[in-house]
Protein backbone atom coordinates (compact mmCIF):
# COMPACT_ATOMS: atom_id res chain seq x y z
CA UNK A 1 0.00 0.00 0.00
CA UNK A 2 1.39 3.21 -1.11
CA UNK A 3 1.46 6.39 1.17
CA UNK A 4 0.20 9.44 -0.91
CA UNK A 5 1.24 12.53 0.94
CA UNK A 6 -0.42 15.49 0.60
CA UNK A 7 1.74 18.34 0.28
CA UNK A 8 1.37 21.72 2.43
CA UNK A 9 0.18 24.77 0.77
CA UNK A 10 1.48 27.34 2.96
CA UNK A 11 0.68 30.23 0.95
CA UNK A 12 -3.10 30.20 1.75
CA UNK A 13 -4.40 32.28 4.35
CA UNK A 14 -2.18 35.05 6.06
CA UNK A 15 0.49 34.13 9.05
CA UNK A 16 -0.23 35.82 12.28
CA UNK A 17 2.73 38.37 11.92
CA UNK A 18 0.90 39.73 8.94
CA UNK A 19 -2.86 39.50 10.36
CA UNK A 20 -1.22 42.07 13.23
CA UNK A 21 0.71 44.14 11.09
CA UNK A 22 -2.07 44.82 9.28
CA UNK A 23 -4.52 45.40 12.33
CA UNK A 24 -1.81 47.42 13.56
CA UNK A 25 -1.80 49.96 10.42
CA UNK A 26 -5.47 49.51 10.33
CA UNK A 27 -5.48 50.85 14.09
CA UNK A 28 -2.85 53.91 13.21
CA UNK A 29 -5.24 55.09 10.02
CA UNK A 30 -8.14 54.79 12.97
CA UNK A 31 -6.46 57.24 15.23
CA UNK A 32 -5.80 59.60 12.33
CA UNK A 33 -9.42 59.80 11.45
CA UNK A 34 -10.59 59.95 15.05
CA UNK A 35 -8.23 63.14 15.56
CA UNK A 36 -9.42 64.56 12.36
CA UNK A 37 -12.97 64.38 13.84
CA UNK A 38 -12.42 65.86 17.12
CA UNK A 39 -10.47 68.76 15.60
CA UNK A 40 -12.77 69.44 13.15
CA UNK A 41 -15.84 69.84 15.90
CA UNK A 42 -13.41 71.90 17.82
CA UNK A 43 -12.89 74.38 15.04
CA UNK A 44 -16.76 74.47 14.59
CA UNK A 45 -18.05 75.04 17.66
CA UNK A 46 -15.34 77.87 18.02
CA UNK A 47 -16.32 79.05 14.50
CA UNK A 48 -20.14 79.32 15.70
CA UNK A 49 -18.60 81.06 18.99
CA UNK A 50 -17.05 83.72 17.27
CA UNK A 51 -20.31 84.06 14.42
CA UNK A 52 -22.22 84.49 17.83
CA UNK A 53 -19.55 87.45 18.46
CA UNK A 54 -20.35 89.22 15.19
CA UNK A 55 -23.99 88.78 15.27
CA UNK A 56 -23.78 90.76 19.06
CA UNK A 57 -21.34 93.32 17.96
CA UNK A 58 -23.71 94.41 14.37
CA UNK A 59 -26.82 94.23 16.94
CA UNK A 60 -24.57 96.72 19.32
CA UNK A 61 -23.77 99.02 16.09
CA UNK A 62 -27.61 99.07 15.10
CA UNK A 63 -28.61 99.59 18.78
CA UNK A 64 -26.05 102.81 18.63
CA UNK A 65 -27.46 103.62 14.91
CA UNK A 66 -30.45 104.53 16.50
CA UNK A 67 -29.37 105.67 19.43
CA UNK A 68 -29.88 103.27 22.30
CA UNK A 69 -27.29 101.74 24.98
CA UNK A 70 -25.64 98.59 24.07
CA UNK A 71 -26.23 96.17 27.00
CA UNK A 72 -23.05 94.81 28.56
CA UNK A 73 -23.09 90.99 28.78
CA UNK A 74 -25.21 88.72 26.95
CA UNK A 75 -25.59 84.72 27.57
CA UNK A 76 -25.43 82.22 24.68
CA UNK A 77 -26.04 78.67 25.39
CA UNK A 78 -24.33 76.27 22.32
CA UNK A 79 -24.38 72.74 22.56
CA UNK A 80 -25.22 72.76 26.24
CA UNK A 81 -22.62 75.55 27.26
CA UNK A 82 -23.21 78.54 28.30
CA UNK A 83 -21.17 81.41 26.94
CA UNK A 84 -21.41 85.09 28.49
CA UNK A 85 -20.09 87.46 26.09
CA UNK A 86 -18.58 90.83 27.34
CA UNK A 87 -19.74 94.51 25.04
CA UNK A 88 -17.63 96.98 25.44
CA UNK A 89 -18.54 100.16 22.74
CA UNK A 90 -16.70 103.14 22.34
CA UNK A 91 -18.08 106.06 22.98
CA UNK A 92 -20.64 103.87 25.23
CA UNK A 93 -23.19 106.23 24.71
CA UNK A 94 -24.97 107.27 21.52
CA UNK A 95 -25.43 110.43 22.56
CA UNK A 96 -21.64 111.95 22.58
CA UNK A 97 -21.84 110.78 18.92
CA UNK A 98 -21.17 114.69 17.06
CA UNK A 99 -24.20 116.15 15.84
CA UNK A 100 -24.78 116.51 11.71
CA UNK A 101 -21.37 114.50 11.70
CA UNK A 102 -19.07 111.45 11.58
CA UNK A 103 -18.11 109.78 14.93
CA UNK A 104 -16.34 106.74 14.82
CA UNK A 105 -17.32 103.12 17.19
CA UNK A 106 -15.44 100.71 18.28
CA UNK A 107 -17.49 97.64 19.56
CA UNK A 108 -15.55 95.06 21.58
CA UNK A 109 -17.27 91.74 22.34
CA UNK A 110 -15.10 89.49 24.55
CA UNK A 111 -15.72 85.76 25.43
CA UNK A 112 -13.81 82.99 26.95
CA UNK A 113 -14.18 79.20 25.67
CA UNK A 114 -12.72 76.12 27.55
CA UNK A 115 -9.88 78.66 29.72
CA UNK A 116 -9.10 80.94 26.61
CA UNK A 117 -10.06 84.26 26.00
CA UNK A 118 -11.31 85.40 22.71
CA UNK A 119 -11.90 89.16 21.26
CA UNK A 120 -14.18 90.13 18.50
CA UNK A 121 -13.27 93.78 17.29
CA UNK A 122 -15.70 95.67 14.77
CA UNK A 123 -15.00 99.48 14.16
CA UNK A 124 -17.37 101.34 11.80
CA UNK A 125 -18.43 105.59 11.27
CA UNK A 126 -21.77 106.62 12.58
CA UNK A 127 -22.89 109.68 11.32
CA UNK A 128 -26.21 111.40 13.37
CA UNK A 129 -28.15 114.13 12.04
CA UNK A 130 -28.77 116.89 13.93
Amino acid sequence: MEQTVIPRNRDKGFSLIELLVAIVIVLVVFLALAHALIVYTQLNVLNALRNEAVKIAQSCVESMRVMQVCPSEDNITYRNHTVTYTIQANPSDPNSFTKGGVSDLTVNVSYDYKGKHYTYTLQTKVYRDE
